[in-house]
């Protein structure tokens, strides 16, 4: 709805990219409820640069195995730590900072924003067209935040979450 997409053809490559987003999902879900369970009372700043550590350790192999064929220019070098630096790593103790404050269902549901920013993002720099349906769409990303963010307590009434977060520590 958001994107509106048209009829697709299903062959493998299509069927792949579904596994890919499907498999990487579950991933995405399983670490926040393993962050959740076993780094909550940590300190966010050594969990992000934990996690972050050990990503490099694992991608470290394929890097020596695999080396670029140059050196990236100074403008690329300067976009890849940007990016490392600021959007992951400060990402991340976000991330961890809201798991221990709201758990892992309401800091992982900033995640349903982000095919709308992907879409703002194509639309100011890349002038791509806003589809009839991206306001619906958007509607229901920004009800699923609502939704997920929003549980029910031990009476039955929904909260945001931040009660039960506080009262819990």
């Amino acid at each position: 709805m958001l994107v509106g997409l048209g009829p697709q053809r299903v062959d493998a490559g299509f069927l792949l990219a579904v596994a890919a987003s499907l498999l990487a999902s579950l991933a995405y879900a399983l670490g926040g409820a393993y962050a959740q369970t076993r780094f909550r009372n940590k300190d966010p700043l050594s969990t992000a640069a934990g996690q972050q550590l050990g990503a490099a350790l694992c991608l470290a192999p394929l890097a020596v195995a695999l080396p670029p064929s140059h050196l990236p220019g100074p403008d690329v070098a300067a976009s890849v730590a940007a990016l490392g630096l600021v959007c992951t790593a400060l990402g991340f103790v976000a991330f961890f900072r809201l798991v221990e404050r709201i758990g892992a269902t309401g800091a992982l549901s900033v995640t349903f924003l982000v095919p709308f920013f992907g879409l703002l993002w194509g639309t100011v720099f890349l002038g791509e067209p806003i589809g009839r349906g991206t306001p619906v769409g958007l509607a229901l990303v920004l009800a699923a935040v609502v939704a997920v963010s929003r549980r029910p307590d031990a009476r039955g009434a929904i909260s945001d979450g931040r009660e039960t977060a506080r009262t819990s520590n």
